[in-house]
């Protein structure tokens, strides 16, 4: 054994720690004072390969991709993947990958069942590498809305992947450059709460969540980082009863919610910002319609996976014995998995719904508004003809189907974007 321990900071890698000290301002490492000694070799190397990250230019001075890198709490190496895949719009899945890669271990594997556990981690194998494999177990829970007793039944640890959840939004935070959170009021007097993307671009694309959903559900994030990078400032917001909104959650509320998305945008162009275009996913794709039915001050609408026949909604979600059981009961309590109350359905917000009619309000959408209806083939929530219905009203439509996309898109974030962003795009540029 050596007589002293080598110091701490000459046995690690250097990598990160010459990227941190980059970011405080110290360029010139190699006569910085180190309480322990580094060689001048062993920080040429580092800055070398810094360099060859993009971290640092020519002349070792930061670069604003260094930057960016020293902002995640990541090896530079992975904090360069994960700023290309935005540029490559594969952000989603290499978030997952890097937040499983953080947690170490996820697989229980008690010594008495290890034939058990192997044989159901069989299911999840890709043979391209282990990465991949990760990458399905993690969006194998997603699709299961993150349930924990789904953790159990497949031997996986619990806290593992809910670890793993929270490194994913905290890296996704730190993607998204400038956030600005806003608190409105709607003509309820209920407080809104929206995030601005900000890029300084004069227009804002408007995001609108869907049922049961906020404005940091997977699709409103991943699209506001897709079209941050393109430029382009986008505001998500949560409507009256969910999310960080105030106001009580409500089955149907339809128009009340076109009213919501009103006072956004009457508040951003208050604010001299351009509509660039109006994007809802499924119940948010109908909100966004209707606006367009009623208001014809916006140019561009993206419909995503919303529902055409709102009966046949009703039916599939609470049974085709619905209306009698409200006439019986006075309401029906909808429970989730784990027993507990979601929401209350009442004959006034049941007739709320079934006198919405998207057919009728479709063919009051200005003939020069932009619609473009995307819908996934494998949508298990809402059937991949409602997308149709929208298509043969709207004269101004575009219809995209997205192959093997279920209704959240959960392995298809990247098509998504590849999709909607074109068309926002061309948008701005026959307003230009």
């Amino acid at each position: 054994m050596p007589p002293n321990t080598i110091p701490k900071i000459q046995r690690i890698n250097l990598v990160a720690t010459t990227l941190h000290l980059k970011a405080m301002g110290i360029n010139d490492l190699l006569s910085f004072d180190f309480m322990d000694p580094l060689s001048s070799q062993a920080l040429i190397s580092t800055m070398e390969q810094l360099y060859s990250l993009g971290a640092l230019d020519k002349d070792g001075l930061f670069t604003k991709p260094g930057r960016k890198m020293a902002e995640f709490p990541l090896d530079p190496p992975l904090s360069k993947m994960l700023l290309a895949s935005v540029d490559l719009g594969c952000n989603d899945k290499i978030l997952t990958i890097i937040a499983m890669i953080q947690t170490g271990n996820i697989f229980n594997r008690p010594r008495e069942k290890q034939a058990q556990v192997d044989q159901k981690r069989a299911k999840f194998f890709q043979p391209e590498g282990s990465h991949l494999t990760l990458l399905v177990v993690y969006e194998a829970w997603k699709a299961k809305n993150f349930y924990d007793p789904w953790c159990f039944e497949n031997v996986v640890q619990q806290q593992s992947m809910r670890r793993a959840q929270n490194v994913w939004k905290q890296l996704l935070s730190i993607i998204i450059t400038s956030q600005q959170k806003i608190t409105l009021q709607n003509k309820h007097n209920e407080k809104l709460v929206g995030v601005l993307h900000e890029t300084g671009s004069p227009g804002v694309v408007v995001l609108c969540h869907g049922f049961l959903s906020t404005k940091e559900c997977d699709i409103m994030m991943n699209i506001s980082v897709a079209l941050e990078n393109e430029g382009i400032s986008a505001f998500r917001f949560d409507f009256a009863g969910n999310g960080e909104s105030e106001g009580s959650f409500e089955y149907g509320n339809y128009w009340r919610e076109v009213e919501d998305l009103r006072v956004v945008v009457e508040y951003l162009i208050g604010a001299n910002r351009r509509i660039t275009a109006i994007l809802g996913h499924s119940k948010g794709g109908n909100i966004v319609l209707l606006y367009a039915s009623k208001y014809h001050d916006i140019c561009t609408v993206v419909n995503i996976s919303g529902r055409y026949k709102l009966d046949r909604g009703n039916e599939e979600r609470l049974g085709k014995d619905v209306l009698e059981r409200i006439k019986r009961d006075g309401h029906i309590d909808v429970k989730n998995s784990a027993g507990d109350v979601q929401y209350r359905v009442t004959a006034e917000s049941m007739m709320d719904r079934l006198n919405t009619n998207m057919h009728e309000a479709c063919l009051l959408i200005d003939k020069e508004c932009r619609v473009l209806t995307v819908h996934g083939s494998a949508d298990e929530v809402i059937p991949v003809e409602d997308a149709s219905g929208f298509a043969k009203i709207i004269p101004n439509h575009k219809l995209r189907i997205v192959e093997g996309a279920d209704h959240g898109y959960t392995s298809h974030q990247a098509e998504l974007a590849s999709v909607v962003l074109p068309f926002i795009r061309e948008g701005l540029q026959q307003n230009t």
